[in-house]
């Protein structure tokens, strides 16, 4: 079984660090919970990336529309992140976003920040987006901001898509001049 290192609060707020050793980084959550710990960082020793490529995990802005979607509507019912996260990443079909959800889950259940888990992956999840996250773990409004933060994506990928639609008949064209200008 692989060693992680940790970084823990105790009941009385110390910082505490150590090594255990466990099957993975949410065991190592359960682990020190069970002796009252509260888990602040957990890494495999060899601090080794679990993200897979530099920048993290990339999925399609459609699919974290669609994600956020279902986490907002599920924490605003009132069911954890962990959970939500690990039910989104049980019906999702693609597997970089299985592989997306259980990373972030895995994360969130060592005792991490949500936006934290986040900003690991910039090229799926913008730093605004991550930003709104971090500003509502710190109001307590995360479903709210979450449909707002959902909104911000949605309205981007519109604008993309506007400006990719404008610039093609020009394109098309300047092609076209190019062409008739060379015979």
């Amino acid at each position: 079984m692989p060693t992680f290192a940790y970084t823990a609060r105790d009941a009385a707020g110390q910082s505490v660090s150590g090594t255990l050793t466990a099957a993975s980084i949410a065991d190592v959550g359960r682990m020190l919970r069970l002796e009252g710990k509260f888990p602040i960082n957990v890494q495999p020793s060899s601090h080794a990336v679990t993200t897979g490529a530099r920048g993290g995990i990339k999925v399609s802005r459609k699919d974290v529309i669609q994600l956020s979607t279902q986490i907002a509507i599920m924490v605003e019912t009132g069911v954890t992140i962990v959970d939500a996260l690990e039910c989104i990443g049980q019906q999702a079909a693609k597997p970089k976003l299985i592989e997306l959800m259980k990373d972030l889950s895995a994360q969130v259940q060592s005792g991490g920040d949500f936006s934290t888990a986040l900003s690991k992956h910039p090229r799926s999840f913008p730093t605004l987006y991550v930003a709104l996250i971090k500003a509502s773990e710190k109001s307590g409004m995360l479903p709210k901001m979450l449909q707002r933060a959902t909104e911000y994506i949605r309205d981007e990928a519109e604008i993309v898509r506007k400006v990719k639609g404008a610039l093609t008949y020009p394109g098309i064209m300047c092609a076209f001049a190019c062409t008739t200008t060379i015979f």
